[in-house]
Formats: structure tokens, sequence, C-alpha cells
């Protein structure tokens, strides 16, 4: 019978989910009283559940509080009758809080009401620093092995998982040599075969018994070919063959004793990932997009007798395979369908998914498959680190450090691929790349104020996102993409932060390389931006009017030359763009010029001539300008001049040693220009921040260093937070989980 619920329980529940959101910074303890209530005296199911919910999720340092959370959410779910659901939550409850005692031995007492065993799944990291852990590392179906890439060497190695000691099968004096990689254990897991790859055009697949590891060439080819599995007879390799030019790819089986191929399924941008036999033999699976347009993974299966492909798994969600459970009539994948990474598993018969999806275990963070051994044992890698936010306190005029970088929590464990911080200084807008093989960024918004983040617009694709640059309604952001090198493509957005909705206001083909530099500038009223007119086959300027979307273009130079670059920049009150032309290496004879477009009169005019390439920064209160060229043996000059009626005067000139970033440019209130030097004494790939008096020159280095990623750095308007992207060390471990498998068999 078909569950119905009641209007007025769903009104309740909306209430309810207003308020949640109303309270959240409310006492842990009061919001758990409250759920206690609409579950215990209102009989209000689903509004408790609403409550629990968000606090496990929203609180889960108070570890003691969120225990009582989760069991209370089990209660809820067995009173509705809901088994399945509720077997999971108290079963997380176990696995989850073992030290809660008391609340253990009550969820014990629901299991067995359930007719549920207590299943106490244990976790276990089997190597702490896997740093070569990539790549395609697999187990050994005994669980005893664990095949990897010995990345200092190139070399094909296995670790013994009982002893925790390494051994190199391959003997490789550098990466010159070759590298192996993509090992996969033959069924008996007496042999191993990989890829080994000299350069790019000799590429092999080798197989080698690990008692005696003397290589065996099974196939030469000019492009990559990866294994995947072996047949269950250990007959064939199943592998990816790479085009020569890696747009057509194929599927393949090939033979172990012959090398012979037997091409299955061609395959462009759709490539199949975490490709398995069948347990019979007869078909793989594999995880794929299935469409071109399309973002995530499903399940796919294709019959080997007559190459037919079928869905195993649709979802919008993302879907990759993990591997197939013993027995051979489960399949165990990871999904994003809850907007955690989890493990689920699905029934096969006869080549189709048999009943629903079923969760196994939330929250797995960023894994890597390893393998699941004959046991049962589930074998995977954890990474961590990457690119974060973060967040310091610096006083500019001292150089002193008020308070030391602090990470800014971001979603899950994603990095950070770029980030802008609002002009009121109150939001940072950022992306992660929504899924581990493509970049597919999806825009994050944190409310510095409440520390909360929500997803905003995630309909960009594959390719490269300039910095994102917030409008001064602290709503709306500018978003330049550019195509890959092959499509010189360039697209301009407007993304609407509160209704997650983007317009676009251009999309320019055939965008020439040496099209560099570009720049955008906003006001209440207008967008104006540079972009590059295919049609004109000149660069143009545009004003648009933010109100009625109406635009005006005027011609900024056409034709050209291909040995010179560009760099643009708007004055802040939008009545000027400043721009240079920069020769492919300026002198006194071939100098770098510097121009003025003065918008109302419509009227070019030289500003500057130099004898270095250089970009323009105008001051916030559009009175200065900075010009900031390159010096000798790789330093940074600037300049300062004063802008009396269109007659630059120059202020003072000082020179830099070691490269500089520009960003962040001038502080909101005009007083420093700040860029990131490059600092040897704090270590290789470190960024000093270094303030410039825009009153006398003077150099104030800030004592802060940082790892450099790309993207821009920023001050808040207070003149003293800063925020910044910045490398966290990777780490890498090895894990298994042993004891989750009857959960599959749940019924």
């Amino acid at each position: 019978m078909k569950e119905r619920t009641h209007p007025l329980a769903v009104t309740a529940v909306v209430i309810v989910l207003l308020l949640f959101d109303a309270h959240a910074a409310e006492s842990l303890s009061v919001l758990l009283q409250k759920g206690i209530y609409a579950e215990e005296t209102e009989g209000n199911l689903d509004a408790a559940i609403k409550i629990y919910e968000g606090i496990i999720k929203e609180a889960e340092a108070n570890r003691s509080l969120v225990a009582q959370a989760q069991y209370r959410l089990g209660m809820c779910y067995h009173k509705k009758g809901k088994k399945e659901d509720a077997v999971l939550a108290f079963q997380t409850l176990v696995d989850s809080f073992p030290n809660e005692s008391e609340l253990i031995a009550k969820t014990k007492d629901r299991l067995s009401e359930l007719g549920q065993p207590v299943l106490v799944t244990v976790a276990r990291k089997i190597w702490a620093n896997a740093e070569d852990l990539e790549w395609g590392a697999r187990v050994s179906p005994d669980g005893q092995l664990l095949a990897f890439t010995d990345w200092k060497t190139g070399d094909l190695a296995v670790r013994d998982l009982r002893t925790g000691q390494n051994q190199r099968l391959t003997h490789n004096k550098s990466l010159e040599d070759g590298l192996a990689w993509y090992p996969v254990f033959s069924p008996d897991g007496k042999q191993i075969a990989y890829a080994f790859s000299v350069g790019r055009e000799n590429q092999e697949l080798r197989i080698l018994t690990i008692q005696n590891p003397e290589p065996r060439v099974v196939l030469k080819r000019t492009a990559p070919c990866f294994p995947a599995d072996w047949s269950p007879n250990g007959a064939e390799i199943v592998a990816l063959l790479r085009g020569p030019d890696k747009r057509e790819s194929s599927l393949a089986l090939i033979g172990v004793s012959d090398g012979a191929i037997r091409t299955l399924l061609a395959v462009s941008n759709r490539i199949p990932s975490d490709v398995r036999f069948t347990p019979d033999g007869h078909s793989l699976v594999y995880s794929r997009k299935p469409s071109d347009e399309t973002e995530g993974q499903d399940l796919f299966l294709l019959h080997i007798a007559d190459a037919q492909e079928s869905a195993l798994i649709q979802h919008p969600a993302n879907d990759a395979l993990f591997d197939w459970a013993p027995g051979g009539q489960t399949v165990l994948f990871t999904s994003d369908r809850r907007g955690t990474k989890d493990l689920w598993s699905i029934q096969v018969d006869s080549g189709k998914a048999k009943g629903e999806p079923k969760l196994i275990k939330p929250n797995l963070g960023s894994v890597t498959p390893l393998g699941v051994s004959r046991s049962g044992a589930l074998f995977y890698g954890i990474s961590s680190g990457g690119d974060g936010m973060y967040r310091a306190e610096l006083d500019f005029q001292t150089g002193k450090i008020l308070s030391s970088p602090q990470p800014i929590p971001r979603q899950a464990s994603s990095s950070v691929i770029r980030l802008a911080l609002s002009p009121n200084g109150r939001y940072l807008a950022y992306y992660v790349p929504q899924r581990t093989d493509f970049y597919w960024p999806k825009l994050m918004i944190l409310d510095l104020a409440t520390g909360k983040h929500r997803e905003s617009y995630a309909g960009f694709s594959n390719r490269w996102l300039s910095p994102p640059k917030w409008l001064p309604d602290n709503r709306t952001l500018f978003q330049r993409i550019t195509g890959t090198s092959r499509e010189h493509r360039v697209e301009m957005h407007l993304i609407d932060t509160h209704t997650d909705t983007a317009t676009t206001l251009a999309i320019d083909d055939s965008v020439p390389m040496n099209f560099s530099q570009w720049t955008v500038a906003f006001d209440l009223q207008t967008l104006a931006h540079v972009r590059w007119s295919a049609s004109r086959q000149a660069f143009v300027v545009v004003r648009r009017d933010l109100k009625t979307g109406q635009e005006r273009e005027a011609v900024l130079i056409e034709k050209p030359g291909s040995d010179e670059t560009y760099a643009f920049q708007f004055s802040p009150d939008l009545k000027s763009l400043y721009y240079s032309v920069n020769p492919q290496s300026a002198s006194v004879e071939h100098p770098a010029i510097a121009f003025r477009y003065h918008f109302e009169a419509d009227r070019r005019q030289e500003f500057i001539r130099w004898t270095n390439s250089f970009e323009l920064f105008p001051s916030p209160d559009s009175t200065q300008i900075a010009l900031v060229g390159r010096a000798k043996k790789n330093g940074s000059l600037f300049k300062l001049l004063t802008l009396d009626n269109d007659q630059p005067r120059e202020q003072w000139t000082t020179t830099i040693t070691g490269r500089c970033d520009l960003d962040p440019g001038w502080t909101a209130d005009g007083r420093y220009f700040v860029c990131r030097k490059e600092s040897p004494e704090a270590g290789e790939g470190k960024r000093q921040l270094l303030a410039i008096s825009a009153q006398t020159g003077q150099l104030h280095p800030s004592g802060l260093s940082v790892s450099w990623v790309a993207g821009a750095t920023y001050v808040h308007p207070d003149g003293k937070q800063v925020f910044f992207a910045a490398s966290e060390p990777s780490v890498r471990e090895a894990w298994v989980m042993e004891n989750f498998l009857p959960q599959v068999a749940a019924k």
C-alpha cells in the first residue's frame, strides 16, 4: 500500500525547513529537543527527520549530539515502517560512533527487532604515505599484494600488505628508461599485465610473472594501450587502445598468448573507465558518459559476442563502477546522487539490473578504487589536499601579519579552481570540479558572514575559466571562458547568483592567440569589456547598459600585428580605456606604446612610450596609473604616473628583483599596489605578498608566503583581510574496508 502524507504534515515540513535555516546558529541541544517534540508529541515524523538530518549535516563537530540525532533518525524511519532506511541509519551509528556505548546498546536492540545482525564494519589504513597510488594501482585477488607504479623510477612495483614491504619488479635507472603503469593482476594472482611507455611513440602491453619477473611484450603500438581487466579464464585482456591523435579510441580484447586484437567498441569523447569482465566472461561492465552533452557517468554493459551495449544504471548523478562483489551477482559503484560520494550496490541478473540500487556506505570522500578481494574486502585509495582557500590579516604599512593564514572550509574535498571576493567583502565565489575525470566546473558561493556554501551555477563545460569578477551589486558575476588552443574560442557571460542563471554576452571564434590579456569593468549602470570581432578582424570595446541590455561598440585596433601583444584596463570611472601595444622585443627603436581611449569623445590618444613591454593599472580614483614592465633578469619595473589634464606626470619608479604576479593590483583605498613576488627564500614554488606604497614607491614585504596557484589574491575593503588560493599538501592513503558485504544481501 502506498504511503500517503497529510497536507498539514507537508506544510509543517516546509515550515520546519524554513525555521531550520533561520535558527542555524541556535543551540544544537535545543534543535534536538524540537526534533524529539515533533517526533514524540506531535507525531510529525517527516518534520523530525528534517531536523535530525540538519543536525547531522551541519554540526558534525559535536559528536554526542550528532549521535543522538542519528539514533532518533533511525527511530523515525522505524516508526514509518521504512526498514532499509532504519537499518542504514542504525548501522551508520554503529560504524561512526563506537564510543557512544549507551546508544550502541539501544541500537543493537532496534536492529534485533528489525531482524538485522549488527555489522561492525572495519575500515583500516594499510598504507599511510601512498604517494604512488595513482594511474591504476590494483590489489591482487587474494588481497595480499598491491601493484603500483614507482614514480621515482617508473618501475612496476608491488607492496606486501601483510608486511608493508615494497618490491620493484622491474629495474629502471630513471623515468627516462620507461614508465610501467595501469597494472592488472591475472585471475590466479600470479601475473601482472601493464602498460609500458618509452616516449610518445613506443607503447607496449607487457606481462610478467611475479615470482620470475621477466617482462614479455604482448603488443607494440605507437599510441597508448591501457589494460583494464583479465578475462576470468585468463586468456584475454580488455584494454583501451588510444588513437594516434587521442580522438578515436577503442575498447578491445588482446590475446594473452599471441597479442591478437579484437575490437569491440569504437569511442571518442565518451571513453569507458573502470572496465571489468562479468564473472561469466561473456560481457564487460564499465562507466562512461551517456552523451557528449552530459556531465556525469552511467554504468553500461557490453555483450562481447555481438558487441551490443546496454545501460545498466542511468541516473543524472555521476555513477562510477567500483568492482564486482564476490559471488558475481552484485556490482559495487560510487555515486554522488545524495550530494556526497557514497558506495552503492545493484543486483545484476542475466545482464540486467535487478531492483533498485542500495546504499552501502555513505561519505566515502575522494576515493580511488583499488579492487575487491575474493574474501570480500574492499580496497581503496583516499586523496586529500589540492588547492584550497585561505584568509589572513595583514598590516601593509608595517609589514606585520596580524593573523596567520587559516584555511576556509570548502565543499567536500574538491580543489578550488578560481575564486573572487565580492566588492562588499561578504561573498567568495569559487569553482570546484564536479568530476574526477573532467573539469566540468561548478560555481559555489560562500557567505563569509554565515559560513554557508551553496551551489550557484554548473552550466559551463570543460574549458579554461578566467577568475570570475563581481559586479558592484554583489550579486552578479562576469565570467570569461576560453576554449582550447585548437578552438581559439572566447565566451563572456553574466551569472546571476540569486537566480542561478547565466546570460551570454558574446561568443567569439577565431580569437588570435596573442589576445592574451583582457579586461572588464562595471559600475551600477554599465558593463564595459574588450572583445575580438572576427567579422571586423579587430579588437572592439563594448559598453552594455545593464538595465536595457543595449550595447555600443567602438573599434580599438584593426588587423593587429601577429608579433604584438596587448594589455587592456578600464579606468574605474569608466570614462577611459588604457591599453598598451607591446612588440615582441621592446627597445628604443621599437618601443611599447600606451594609448588612452576616451569614450565620450570617441577619441584615441597616445599616452606614453616605454622601452619595456608593460601593462597599465589605473588607481581606484582614476587619478593615477601604475605601469608595470618586465626588467632585465626576470625582474619587474614599477612606474607611477599622476594624470593631470590628460598629461601623465611621473611620481616614482622602482625595481623589484624576481618575477612578480600582478594580482591583486590596487587596494580599495588606493594606498598600495599589491603583487605576488617570487620568494626563493621561502621555498620552491612560493610567492610573497608585497605592497608598494603609492605615495613613496617604498616596498612593504608582508611576510606572507604561500604556494602559488592560478588565480588572484583579494584584499578586503577593510584593508587588512587578505583572501587567496594556495596549494595544500597532497596526501594519499590506502585503506581496506571489511565486513560490509552482508549489507549487500540484506532485504
